[in-house]
């Protein structure tokens, strides 16, 4: 599957464009904008895995204090805390009012993309003859990155409320 760099710099937005109180980006009228949200355990185990912690915190606009060159993930996991501040992250878009923006926003479980590829099509406006040609759902790596236990504890502890407030999320919603 090709990657897609960051190139403008909204993949990893903190916030929705312009909903900070700064007006960033010139906006065409029918901006939509797409916020693809998963379990946090596993994204963090994801990044961790493919990236190093400073790279991470510059991705995710993490203060840069906070972030030593090289944590590994268990020490990151000792902290117990939300350094890279997902969840966060995760309120300012999935609980971003209408009256703060200009454009719809569709919060995408991950792991319902495969099953909501029409609504997503729909969304965007595309045609729904194409989701065959949407790339096939694989196993993420980061199910089968071997952790230890007491890393992998630490890290559900830390994102309990995050992960309880996804669970109760559906796997499509226009906000």
């Amino acid at each position: 599957m090709p990657k897609f760099p960051d190139l403008c710099g909204v993949k990893h937005m903190r916030h929705p464009p312009n909903t900070d109180g700064k007006q960033r980006y010139i906006l065409s009228p029918d901006y939509k904008a797409i916020y693809l949200f998963g379990d946090p355990v596993t994204s963090v185990i994801s990044l961790f895995r493919r990236f190093s912690f400073k790279s991470i915190c510059t991705q995710l606009d993490v203060d840069s204090c906070r972030c030593p060159d090289n944590m590994r993930l268990d020490e990151y996991a000792l902290k117990g805390e939300d350094i890279l501040g997902l969840k966060a992250h995760f309120d300012s878009w999935a609980k971003c009012n209408q009256d703060e923006r200009s454009y719809p926003i569709m919060l995408l479980r991950y792991d319902g993309l495969w099953e909501s590829l029409g609504d997503v099509f729909d969304f965007v406006g595309l045609n729904k003859d194409k989701i065959d040609s949407f790339p096939e759902k694989q196993d993420r790596v980061s199910k089968d990155y071997s952790i230890d236990e007491d890393t992998l504890k630490l890290l559900k502890d830390t994102y309990s409320d995050l992960t309880d407030d996804i669970a109760g999320y559906p796997l499509v919603k226009i906000i």
